[in-house]
């Protein structure tokens, strides 16, 4: 759904909820709450349907670094060679400390 639509539906239901007679405080909280509700059903429903693809593979390659300050990300990079070289990234609270 474009942006204009959107905005041009959250108008009518506003422009509905505040002809019904609530004080305008109470619709535009029914209002906004409503559409937040809706958004992060929407949005839950993506995020579940593609984190299985996307997320947890990558998160599996994630790990603590050796000496258990930081996080690892194994990346698997594609050498020239048969050998197949691992691209270590440890994230440390020392400066320069990314391997």
């Amino acid at each position: 759904m474009d942006p204009l639509s959107l905005g041009a539906l959250i108008a009518f239901f506003t422009v509905i909820v505040l002809f019904s007679g609530v004080p305008v405080g109470a619709g535009l909280l029914i209002v906004a709450t409503g559409f937040l509700f809706v958004f992060d059903i929407v949005a839950y429903a993506i995020h579940n349907r593609h984190s299985k693809k996307s997320l947890e593979p990558m998160m599996n390659k994630i790990e603590l670094s050796s000496t258990g300050l930081g996080l690892k990300w194994n990346l698997q990079t594609n050498a020239p060679s048969t050998k197949k070289r691992f691209l270590n990234i440890s994230l440390s609270h020392k400066k320069g400390a990314i391997s």
